[in-house]
């Protein structure tokens, strides 16, 4: 993870690679791996002196289907 300011623009990259697992989309070490790093980024964005609000994924999430759990 690292953050970038351009002028005003202030914002964090992070670069991940989701759990590939076997070919179930439901595959739940993959589905905790998901919901950590979504509460991850979803707890800096709240906090009162968090050094950039705007956050880009970046990398393989490793998901199926946009209708599967993931």
């Amino acid at each position: 993870m690292i953050g970038f300011g351009i002028d005003w623009f202030r914002f964090t990259i992070c670069t991940t690679h989701i759990l590939y697992g076997e070919d179930d989309p439901a595959e739940l070490r993959r589905l905790k791996e998901i919901r950590l790093l979504a509460t991850f980024f979803a707890d800096r964005t709240r906090e009162e002196y968090a050094w950039a609000k705007n956050m880009i994924l970046l990398r393989d999430f490793n998901i199926y289907d946009t209708e599967d759990l993931t």
